[in-house]
């Protein structure tokens, strides 16, 4: 947990000297620490010094985070993602909300290493 602040505030610098806006990478910050608190949460069950690889892909119209853990693999067709702010009520729910209000593109998949890898993609308003 020690490193969330840096990579939040690297992704944050990343997108504003591309020439993102500010709202949209707050946006992005806020669905990337949503994701990694998730996994710190749930894959790793808050057992520190667990690995998560985290891997940018930009062009100057979409940025793409792939965030990798080796925690158990799970059916992502078993998760229920809010529609609305509304219907996320607990702590849990508003979190991927949040992630799915905040980007454009939510997809996963396991890890080749027997883990998760989650990418979240932001695309550039004008």
């Amino acid at each position: 947990m020690e490193y969330l602040t840096a990579v939040r505030d690297f992704v944050n610098k990343l997108m504003r000297e591309m020439g993102w806006n500010e709202e949209q990478s707050s946006e992005l910050e806020i669905a990337l620490y949503e994701v990694l608190m998730n996994v710190i949460e749930h894959s790793y069950k808050m057992v520190p010094d667990r690995e998560v690889n985290i891997s940018l892909e930009f062009t100057p119209k979409e940025i793409a985070i792939d965030v990798e853990d080796l925690g158990q693999p799970f059916d992502s067709t078993k998760i229920s993602v809010p529609s609305d702010a509304d219907s996320a009520r607990n702590k849990a729910m508003i979190g991927k909300y949040l992630i799915k209000a905040f980007t454009d593109r939510i997809e996963y998949k396991n890890s080749a290493k027997g883990g998760n890898v989650l990418r979240i993609v932001k695309i550039k308003r004008s």
